[in-house]
């Protein structure tokens, strides 16, 4: 929307090529991507948060905190297999720290 903004803006002030607003041009990409894109954003804005509150009523809090949590971990096969990312040292370091968070929180979950 910011963008679509500052293109008017632009075009109100005579200004119609794209070095006016550089930062508000939209990337050329196919309609494909661009389905991509805009998938993306519906899942991420509706469908994330609409799936974790329904989550809430059908396990533990523990157990919600615990998967959530799993992000880091998650996120490491996952950008390789999907974009070949490295897996440096910094990663796996910072999924190891987000299972040690999670530890207490299981071995609180299983005493309860």
């Amino acid at each position: 929307a910011l963008a679509l903004l500052a293109r008017l803006i632009a075009r109100l002030r005579g200004k119609t090529s794209s070095a006016a607003v550089p930062w508000a041009m939209l990337p050329e990409q196919s309609r494909r991507d661009w389905t991509r894109v805009c998938a993306g954003i519906a899942l991420t804005t509706f469908a994330a948060p609409a799936l974790s509150t329904f989550a809430l009523y059908l396990i533990s809090l523990p157990a919600y905190a615990t998967l959530t949590a799993l992000g880091p971990v998650y996120a490491l096969p996952l950008g390789y297999a999907i974009r070949r990312d490295g897996v440096t040292r910094r990663a796996v370091l910072g999924a190891l720290l987000a299972v040690a968070g999670i530890v207490p929180l299981a071995l609180h979950s299983a005493r309860a």
